[in-house]
């Protein structure tokens, strides 16, 4: 059977707002509100898996609701702008996802998502609505069932025709009664004054429903509670028409425009990745064939590495005749050069990989014609400087790069880089393997980290600034500084003595004390 999910856009964008603390992008984006419903939306795919999918939001603040009741929803606060300005951006990334977005003048999401509950139904599909919003109970029928959330966005509860019958005593289409009687602050429904939810229940419960307790007011006790009712009884009719959902608007949609559309994954994990959504990158599925080097000839490198294509996604050839790799490398434009575990290992835009000494890298090094691409490279400036060596030059460094896309991370280590620009772990990758792999996924990393340096107008920042201030923290971290102790001395005392009380006895710069440090 085809299973529809229908999703109150508005209602699981506010409860993921709230839910999370406020995060930004690098780009100073507000994102903790769509975080939070994408968060949502795969853990319920991924446990139900529906087949047709639909998020419905409200259009606009107008509805023929307010026009048959000024005062409708007049009390609700005004969205926050941090919250505000993710309703685009959760409308452009479900439709990246190829998932239908559904919205209507003059109407409420709650009606777009009670008209297509009812076609979901009529067509023989299994209907779950995802919300916290009590008023969508009353589309709660055979076939159709809400997802309602318990605290935040953690945790949902069924709500099915039992489940409602057994905790309000009614069946589910009273809820509409329900809220004639008792009213709704949230939405400035006003109901019958004096009449909250024990009363409602007690009264739809005994005469079934408003139409009944009406017909029976003159056989009720002579109390106020029948005044009020009776005074009321417009209002009490003008609230249920609010809180009815309308389940027959012109949408102009058909079953079949509800199913995913799919995606392109690369598009949409570049998204992810400018939103800084690590952890969804994983739930992207790779393509069929995901390696970039999908041609290379295994065979001619000891073949290709053990494993699933999850731990190691770039397949790599490791080269035997190291000699002619090498006179190669120093002829091409772009070369990859990763220094771990004793060596340096070179990776070509192919994804051929060898591994190489100090020595025998040393003349491509000081080859300014060919870009090699590096990470954390001012320790090859510094190596350079203490061996007398020919200084590195056309150097590319990823974490300079990375650090000006992403100043206010603190972490720049490949690991991360490759979590968070390409989307896989590779700790795990087997330890013999690892370096070679993590060279041949230099060329993809910078490509990304490249880009994005143009987009965000940064690369003149990253040539002219940054990246020769490489050279010149090299230089001094090998010539050092020359200091006037008796000077320190000095300054530390003048310093204890104007300390401010969080400071006392302590005089702190780069973690030790200036006076344990020269005296």
């Amino acid at each position: 059977m085809d299973k529809l999910l229908l999703i109150d856009g508005s209602n699981v964008l506010h409860r993921a707002f709230h839910a999370l603390p406020l995060l930004k992008n690098a780009a100073g984006r507000y994102t903790n509100a769509v975080y939070g419903f994408l968060m949502t939306l795969q853990k319920v795919c991924d446990k139900e898996k529906p087949t047709h999918v639909a998020v419905c939001f409200d259009k606009g603040k107008s509805t023929f609701r307010h026009r048959r009741f000024a005062a409708y929803k007049a009390k609700r606060q005004e969205t926050p702008a941090e919250l505000a300005e993710q309703f685009p951006l959760i409308r452009e990334v479900l439709e990246e996802k190829g998932f239908a977005v559904l919205e209507l003048e003059e109407y409420e999401a709650d009606d777009i998502i009670g008209t297509l509950a009812r076609q979901g139904q009529e067509a023989g599909e299994e209907v779950l609505i995802l919300s916290g919003d009590k008023d969508l109970l009353q589309l709660v029928e055979e076939g159709v069932s809400v997802l309602s959330f318990q605290k935040g966005i953690g945790d949902t509860v069924l709500c099915d025709v039992a489940a409602f019958q057994e905790r309000y005593g009614l069946p589910p289409l009273r809820m509409v009664d329900i809220k004639a009687l008792m009213g709704d602050s949230s939405d400035n429904i006003p109901g019958v004054p004096g009449i909250g939810e024990k009363t409602a229940l007690k009264l739809l419960r005994q005469y079934g429903d408003l139409d009944g307790v009406y017909a029976a007011i003159d056989e009720m006790p002579a109390n106020k509670q029948r005044e009020k009712l009776r005074e009321n009884r417009d209002l009490a009719y003008l609230s249920k028409e609010l809180a009815t959902i309308v389940r027959d608007i012109p949408l102009g949609v058909a079953p079949e425009d509800l199913k995913p559309k799919g995606y392109q994954p690369e598009k949409l994990r570049q998204l992810y990745r400018e939103l800084g959504f690590n952890s969804l990158l994983k739930t992207i599925a790779e393509p069929a064939a995901p390696s970039l080097f999908p041609d290379l000839d295994a065979a001619a490198g000891g073949g290709e590495p053990k494993g699933s294509e999850s731990e190691i996604p770039y397949r790599h050839t490791v080269v035997k005749d190291r000699e002619a790799f090498m006179a190669s490398c120093l002829g091409m434009k772009t070369v990859a050069l990763y220094e771990g575990n004793g060596a340096f290992y070179l990776a070509d835009g192919e994804g051929r990989v060898a591994a190489f000494s100090g020595a025998e890298v040393e003349p491509l090094l000081a080859n300014g014609d060919v870009e090699k691409i590096g990470h954390r490279t001012k320790g090859l400036y510094r190596a350079g400087l203490e061996q007398g060596a020919a200084l590195p030059a056309g150097l590319q460094d990823m974490e300079i790069a990375a650090y000006l896309l992403e100043a206010v991370e603190s972490d720049y280590s490949l690991d991360r880089l490759f979590s968070r620009y390409l989307g896989f772990q590779s700790e795990s990758w087997e330890e013999k393997k690892k370096p070679f792999a993590t060279a041949a996924a230099f060329f993809p990393l910078w490509e990304i980290l490249r880009k994005e340096l143009a987009a965000t107008g940064a690369w003149p920042l990253y040539r002219q600034t940054e990246w020769p201030l490489v050279k010149i923290l090299a230089g001094m971290e090998w010539e050092g500084i020359r200091v006037d102790r008796e000077k320190l001395r000095e300054m530390s005392r003048d310093l204890t003595v104007a300390r401010s009380p969080p400071c006392r006895n302590r005089c702190i710069s780069g973690g030790r004390n200036f006076q344990s440090q020269f005296s």
